[in-house]
């Protein structure tokens, strides 16, 4: 990791190359057991992903997903249904890509049930429903 962060910060890749290293990082520490330090790189991830989609215009951020999983395992479950709502937002407009919205509907369904918000899960599960029978 230390060589991802030594790598000028006017290099266009380093953003890319930065954020791989922080990956393997954060899986690393989660194997071991050190679950804070893993959820501090993962908001290293977040900021990096920030940054990307602001300079690109993009609206999905990278490292939202991993971030809401973190959140959520330490038992912040408003912020992770939150950080869903924001990843879920990004990506309808862009319809189905591979299932990977499908999934996203569900990590966010399941993460706005553990934030005792049902009326929003269930309007999220009319979303995922209504998406699917507009595919078949």
């Amino acid at each position: 990791m230390a060589a991802a962060r030594s790598i000028d910060p006017a290099e266009t890749a380093r953003a890319d190359v930065l954020y791989r290293a922080l990956d393997s990082c954060q899986r690393q520490l989660y194997m071991a057991g050190r679950r804070a330090e893993g959820l501090a790189v993962r908001a290293e991830m977040l900021a990096i992903g920030r940054a990307q989609a602001e300079v690109t215009g993009h609206s999905e951020v990278r490292g939202l997903e991993d971030w809401a999983a973190g959140l959520s395992e330490e038992g912040r479950y408003a912020e992770a249904a939150d950080v869903m709502t924001e990843l879920v937002t990004a990506m309808l407009p862009r319809g189905r890509r591979s299932g990977a919205l499908a999934w996203s509907l569900l990590e966010w369904i399941a993460a706005l049930h553990d934030a005792g918000r049902s009326g929003e899960a269930l309007a999220a599960f009319e979303t995922l429903v209504g998406m699917e029978a507009a595919e078949a």
